[in-house]
């Protein structure tokens, strides 16, 4: 049960922190012209590495002083799935920055309305859907991400996927079964 509360909260926070800087990312490289293909690569960045890799990267990164407390925390497991998930929340965002959501800013801008009012009132109801389908695809690929977590994941700390690989290499293939179900979205 800890292990399934574990997941939980690591797959929410993944999800909530993806999906804001996934949005953020996509409305700054669609405001800055010359740096539209930099922030897409950059954001996109995670999804050509492995996930072994990345979670190998990430703790050698992160094991030297002075960051090297992260390493010992739930924290790395979240920065390692967030860099796994970013992907694909930035591709939800810019998917949902249609050509005529900038008419909408812009004519939102013109009669006055200041940068704060367009984003509220404009521009964030317009992407209701792809925040959405944001949240729940960075949580359903956080749930079940094991590459990476098992690659980093401090001692005491465990997801189901973790305990569901630790049950199976002991033999406790029934009551992982029911376990696994919850994988299943």
């Amino acid at each position: 049960m800890n292990a399934l509360v574990t997941s939980l909260q690591v797959g929410f926070t993944v999800a909530i922190i993806g999906t804001i800087l996934g949005l953020w990312l996509a409305l700054e490289g669609r405001d800055r012209r010359g740096l539209g293909a930099v922030v897409d690569a950059v954001a996109m960045l995670g999804n050509g590495v492995p996930s072994v890799v990345l979670g190998l990267s990430v703790l050698i990164a992160y094991h030297k002083k002075p960051v090297d407390i992260i390493s010992g925390s739930a924290a790395i497991v979240v920065l390692v799935q967030l860099a796994l998930v970013l992907p694909f929340c930035y591709r939800c965002a810019a998917a949902g920055l249609r050509p005529e959501l900038t008419t909408l800013r812009e004519a939102a801008a013109s009669l006055g309305a200041p940068p704060s009012m367009v984003l509220m009132r404009v521009v964030l109801p317009q992407l209701v859907p792809a925040i959405r389908a944001s949240l729940a695809l960075g949580f359903a690929l956080s749930l079940g991400e094991l590459g990476a977590t098992l690659t980093v994941y401090p001692p005491g700390f465990a997801t189901v996927p973790i305990v569901v690989v630790g049950q199976v290499n002991r033999g406790y293939y029934l009551p992982v079964s029911a376990l696994a179900l919850i994988l299943i979205p």
